[in-house]
């Protein structure tokens, strides 16, 4: 999609980049984790969040789109290598280490892009993972442990909005680049 392709975009929408896997994959890692608890999400709701951005103003979303274009950076590979339940959120998660240099990077590069826009990002430390399940009771914390370490290539990045409730087709993505 091109940058002068740019969907409508609601005020105050919730903005995020993320690493976006192809379904196939998203596929093989639900296979892997066969969460039986909570609610899993459909394999096309499954990806990486770089830096959450929170509400982004539609006048924004154009310059955003800008900044991250002009972003090089190149492409790496993550290996989740464990599930972890986490308590606070209700939610399974599979979590890749260790976490390359190239993606430490990127996110970075992206919230010094979103700062310079006035976006402050949410600060909290990039821990790679992917969310596979929500509403997980405390009972499916045994779910958790090693995985046998499935790699995911990240090619390309994306912005992407939120949709808001549902157990389905919770997220849009607004616009994707390509990492080098």
């Amino acid at each position: 999609m091109g940058d002068s392709a740019l969907p409508a975009v609601a005020d105050a929408g919730r903005m995020f980049f993320a690493l976006w896997p192809d379904p196939a994959w998203a596929q093989r890692l639900l296979t892997a984790v066969a969460a039986t608890a909570g609610h899993a999400l459909p394999a096309s709701d499954l990806h990486v969040t770089l830096r959450f951005l929170g509400p982004v103003r539609h006048e924004a979303v154009a310059p955003l789109c800008a900044a991250a274009a002009a972003i090089a950076a190149p492409a790496f590979a993550l290996r989740f290598a464990r599930v972890e339940w986490w308590r606070e959120a209700r939610v399974l998660c599979a979590v890749a280490e260790p976490v390359p240099d190239a993606a430490l990077v990127l996110v970075r590069e992206l919230q010094d892009a979103a700062a310079a826009l006035g976006i402050v990002a949410d600060p909290k430390p990039f821990r790679p993972h992917v969310t596979v399940a929500r509403d997980v009771p405390r009972e499916a914390a045994a779910l958790r442990g090693e995985l046998l370490g499935l790699d995911f290539a990240a090619r390309s990045f994306s912005l992407a909005q939120s949709r808001g409730g549902g157990h389905g087709g919770r997220y849009r993505v607004l616009h994707s680049w390509p990492l080098a």
